[in-house]
């Protein structure tokens, strides 16, 4: 059995999970997402758990299950948390500065470089010693 299909799916205070034939609902307080049903999988939701069981035990079979365990796993997490990706500037003279929808970016080059965050994406500098 996959590793990670036979893990359960925790489901978050305040998320609702609703499983259709074609598509997985996932909604919470950041927003709604939908996931594909992959073939030869089932979701069931019992409790405060989502668990994503397979049809049969072919090699397809096995690895839609962990893909299909995974996707409702990112969906949970994206409308419960938010996702966040962190980077780290290494060198001498590499500088950020800025926050919230523009950051500034000395990266070596003869100008500052300007970065507009898209609609949705805040952004956040931390300065490290």
């Amino acid at each position: 059995m996959s590793r990670i299909g036979k893990l359960p799916v925790e489901i978050p205070a305040g998320v609702t999970i609703t499983v259709g034939d074609k598509e997985i609902t996932v909604a919470g307080p950041k927003g709604t997402l939908k996931v594909p049903v992959q073939e030869n999988t089932t979701t069931k939701v019992e409790g405060n758990q989502a668990i994503v069981t397979r049809k049969n035990d072919e090699p397809k079979s096995r690895a839609w299950h962990g893909l299909q365990r995974a996707l409702l796993n990112n969906a949970v997490e994206g409308v419960s948390k938010g996702y966040e990706k962190q980077l780290e500037i290494v060198g001498v003279g590499y500088r950020l500065s800025g926050g919230g929808k523009q950051i500034e970016m000395a990266l070596g080059f003869s100008h500052p470089v300007k970065y507009n965050a898209p609609e949705g994406i805040e952004l956040k500098v931390d300065k490290m010693q």
